[in-house]
């Protein structure tokens, strides 16, 4: 669609260009990108403030377009604490709150906290929402003994099994990708496969807990590598589902649902091998308190 002489000189541009030139073009664009994405950071989230007022925060953010939000306090039907692979080994975290939404608003999911230090985090959640108690016990959800085991098994197994059927349709379609060289790339490709698999089921066990106080429930979760904490107060979950194959129940054992109000619809949250008890305890809770 570019104009013929616009065209022409972009083709000699590139054709006259050594590997060295690539190299620069290459450096000089992330570098460019870098710059352009930390400056809409910075943009954002300049002079970032809250302020609590009687029955809504006042928050305030913006470099060159200033922005301002009135939230309500009963819009929040959750407090999102999330930290991506990078944050947790840096030991940091970024808050979200899940407001209840028409369809016409755009904003269920607010920012509350863009970045703090995890050491810091209660402080800081207890100096912006001080009507909350985040003093929750936590324990363990899966203190099953085979737990991480079950994870991994399912979950290898299942990739296991589309493996074969993509290797059964390139056998019937493409027989002359059978050589040993594709076989060997096949192969180390599986073997880094099921060490991520591994790694990421280990600690979508591992890092699961619950744990509440006389109106707040906290619920921690892994998504992928990334660790998800929820707290919720009781009369903000929508509902509660359990799941399971029958070897499941045979080890009084579920896979349990917890469901809240995100915007105009819903969303779940996933923990996985909870034990009977801890299910009980936490329906008593939901019901009648402690």
């Amino acid at each position: 669609m570019l104009p013929k002489n616009l065209k022409s000189s972009f083709e000699a541009f590139f054709n006259h260009q050594s590997v060295t030139g690539f190299c620069i073009l290459f450096v000089s664009t992330v570098i460019v990108g870098i710059f352009v994405g930390f400056f809409r950071i910075f943009n954002r989230y300049f002079n970032f403030k809250i302020k609590h007022q009687n029955n809504y925060l006042d928050i305030s953010r913006g470099f060159l377009a200033h922005k301002t939000m009135q939230l309500k306090l009963n819009r929040i039907q959750t407090i999102q604490l999330r930290q991506t692979i990078l944050r947790r080994l840096v030991r940091l975290v970024s808050v979200n709150v899940l407001l209840s939404a028409s369809q016409d608003e755009k904003d269920a999911q607010t920012v509350l906290i863009p970045v703090a230090s995890i050491d810091k985090i209660m402080t800081t959640l207890k100096k912006v929402l001080t009507s909350i108690d985040f003093d929750v016990d936590h324990w363990q959800v899966s203190n099953i003994d085979k737990a991480a085991w079950y994870q991994v098994r399912f979950s290898v197994l299942r990739n296991i099994f589309i493996m074969v059927f993509v290797i059964s349709v390139v056998i019937f379609y493409f027989p002359s990708m059978l050589q040993r060289s594709y076989i060997l790339l096949f192969f180390f490709i599986l073997i880094v496969i099921i060490a991520i698999l591994i790694l990421k089921n280990i600690l979508t066990i591992t890092d699961q807990k619950l744990g509440f106080n006389q109106e707040l429930v906290y619920i921690q979760r892994s998504n992928g590598f990334s660790r998800e904490g929820y707290y919720i107060r009781r009369d903000k979950i929508q509902g509660v589902r359990e799941r399971g194959f029958i070897t499941l129940f045979r080890k009084k054992v579920l896979h349990l649902d917890i469901i809240v109000r995100d915007g105009d619809g819903h969303h779940i949250i996933h923990l996985r091998y909870v034990p009977q008890s801890t299910v009980n305890h936490f329906k008593q809770w939901l019901n009648i308190g402690l």
